[in-house]
């Protein structure tokens, strides 16, 4: 197993939340998002990560236009 699909499998079905690493209020969104998921149905993925960037690709047609907050399922 790759270690593309090792960080694909660890997100499972949970929602990923792609954000903004560097805006203050995309991280405030996050904390917001974390106080309020205690089962953890969310995980969290800065856009300047590879994973972010390796879903924008599957998931987008053009990986720059995750611009804002995302938030992507396995399913969608």
């Amino acid at each position: 197993m790759s270690k593309k699909e090792t960080r694909l499998n660890e997100v499972g079905d949970r929602y990923v939340v792609i954000f903004d690493g560097v805006c203050n209020l995309c991280n405030g969104a996050v904390d917001f998002i974390i106080k309020r998921d205690p089962k953890g149905q969310f995980c969290f993925a800065p856009m300047q990560s590879d994973l972010a960037k390796e879903l924008a690709t599957q998931y987008y047609d053009d990986k720059n236009a995750i611009e804002n907050i995302k938030i992507i399922t396995q399913t969608s």
